[in-house]
């Protein structure tokens, strides 16, 4: 299944026409929804198994939407993922992104839930997501900096310590 043509980027906050732009681009720490290209209807004695391709998964982007889809519905699929990666993840318009694969089931089911017929990204969804970006490298950057400026202060306290104390010993020596 390829990329549809819009999509929400936390961090950012936006929507954004990929068919217009041609691309999105998914930074580090950040989650995006996807709007699939493509419309599916699930056959109700069948449910759909989502995957993304190994390409992205290798590059970082993970699935954190669900991994399936209910039998009998019908409708453009949404994918949010999220970037794990230490790099920016570039997706264009119609690229070939996730995986579909169908099982048979014993018995017929039929999905009826809120998102049976969805066409666009709706604001339940975006609301979940909309935020401040999470940076696991800025966090990382930020924990070595207080732990530098940590050991300087305990070593600065440990020799003016040493050094009271080396005072302390003279003077109780000296009487």
């Amino acid at each position: 299944m390829r990329v549809g043509s819009e999509a929400f980027i936390s961090g950012e906050n936006r929507l954004v026409n990929i068919e217009k732009e041609g691309h999105i681009i998914i930074k580090p720490g950040i989650f995006a929804s996807l709007l699939t290209y493509e419309k599916v209807k699930i056959p109700e004695n069948l449910i759909g198994l989502l995957s993304l391709k190994v390409g992205l998964k290798s590059n970082g982007l993970v699935n954190i939407s669900g991994f399936h889809v209910d039998p009998g519905f019908s409708g453009h699929l949404i994918f949010t993922v999220f970037n794990i990666g230490p790099n920016p993840i570039t997706l264009r318009y119609k690229e070939e992104a996730f995986m579909l694969f169908l099982a048979q089931l014993d018995n017929p089911a039929r999905y009826k839930g809120k998102h049976q017929g969805q066409e666009r990204l709706n604001f339940e969804l975006i609301s979940k997501i909309t935020g401040e970006q999470i940076d696991f490298f800025q966090v990382k950057n930020k924990l070595l900096q207080i732990d530098s400026k940590l050991n300087f202060l305990l070593g600065t306290g440990l020799t003016a310590i040493l050094a009271l104390l080396g005072i302390v010993i003279k003077f109780l020596v000296g009487k």
